[in-house]
């Protein structure tokens, strides 16, 4: 039996990524706190084109050759997204150990380059209330 070798290509990825963040902590008087926090991500990433390489003619002659296509194939890992986050918090001092705290969070996720599972854009809010105790 004849062993015939492989073929493969080699490609490169590539991926880029900026983030902004801001914030901003206000104390109008002792007893209460503002904050207010940003955040902004956008980031893609991608193959470049996989160029195979084609078989000899010793290997097609012998064995039946599968004519696989592979223009596509680097599309399919590439993505495209933006994220942003938006922060606002509370804090007011009942005492110096106890306080009472408020913060809303919104998240939004934009994906412009659906990869495996679909399109995953969307976004949420989550609000929180609660008591803080330091000792």
């Amino acid at each position: 039996m004849k062993h015939y070798g492989s073929l493969f290509a080699e490609t490169e990825y590539s991926s880029k990524s900026h983030n902004l963040q801001a914030g901003v902590f206000f104390s109008p008087e002792r007893s209460l706190n503002f904050s207010l926090q940003g955040n902004y991500l956008k980031s893609e990433a991608s193959f470049d084109p996989i160029q195979m390489p084609q078989a000899p003619a010793e290997v097609t002659n012998e064995i039946a050759a599968s004519d696989y296509d592979y223009s596509s194939v680097d599309q399919y890992s590439d993505l495209s997204y933006e994220w942003f986050t938006l922060s606002l918090g509370l804090e007011y001092k009942l005492s110096p150990q106890v306080s009472l705290t408020a913060d809303a969070d919104y998240y939004d996720l934009t994906d412009d380059q659906p990869y495996v599972y679909g399109a995953e854009s969307g976004s949420f809010y989550v609000i929180r209330t609660g008591f803080r105790i330091s000792y």
